[in-house]
């Protein structure tokens, strides 16, 4: 069985986190590669919520999940014991590709302060010619539902 963490809203999937020291530099400002990681973890999380974990697909599809580009933009700083969330939404999905946005957010009471946008595009490439492929078309239903 499939644990699947965080939960769909709409048309996006929120992953709680919390920011630990180790996230954090001397100043206890939320070091800016952990957004990346942050993101990827609300990335997985999307697709597992969806029932497709990113490391079975090779066993399942016969391919491989992959990065061809990201972009981050850095609003404001995020410090230790934040209590962050991750939201990940859909901004495009084409036959062999999917631009996935993500919002990584401080939860303060009854607000929310956005600390970075991300936006991710991924693939999947075939483990035996290692190029792109179109997307199983069931993982891209599933996905679709999110546009």
């Amino acid at each position: 069985m499939m644990r699947r963490f965080g939960t769909f809203d709409d048309k996006a999937h929120i992953l709680p986190l919390r920011a630990y020291f180790a996230d954090t530099d001397a100043a206890g400002i939320i070091y800016h590669g952990r957004y990346i990681e942050f993101a990827e973890r609300g990335r997985s999380e999307f697709l597992s919520g969806l029932g497709y974990n990113v490391g079975s697909m090779k066993a399942r599809f016969g391919s491989v999940w992959v990065i061809s580009d990201i972009q981050i933009k850095y609003l404001t700083p995020g410090y230790v014991d934040d209590v962050l969330e991750v939201v990940t939404s859909i901004a495009e999905l084409k036959a062999a590709t999917v631009t996935m946005a993500q919002i990584i957010q401080r939860v303060e009471r009854d607000r929310r302060v956005e600390l970075a946008r991300v936006q991710v595009r991924a693939a999947v490439l075939d483990l035996e010619t290692g190029k792109p492929k179109r997307f199983d078309p069931a993982f891209k239903s599933a996905m679709a539902r999110f546009c």
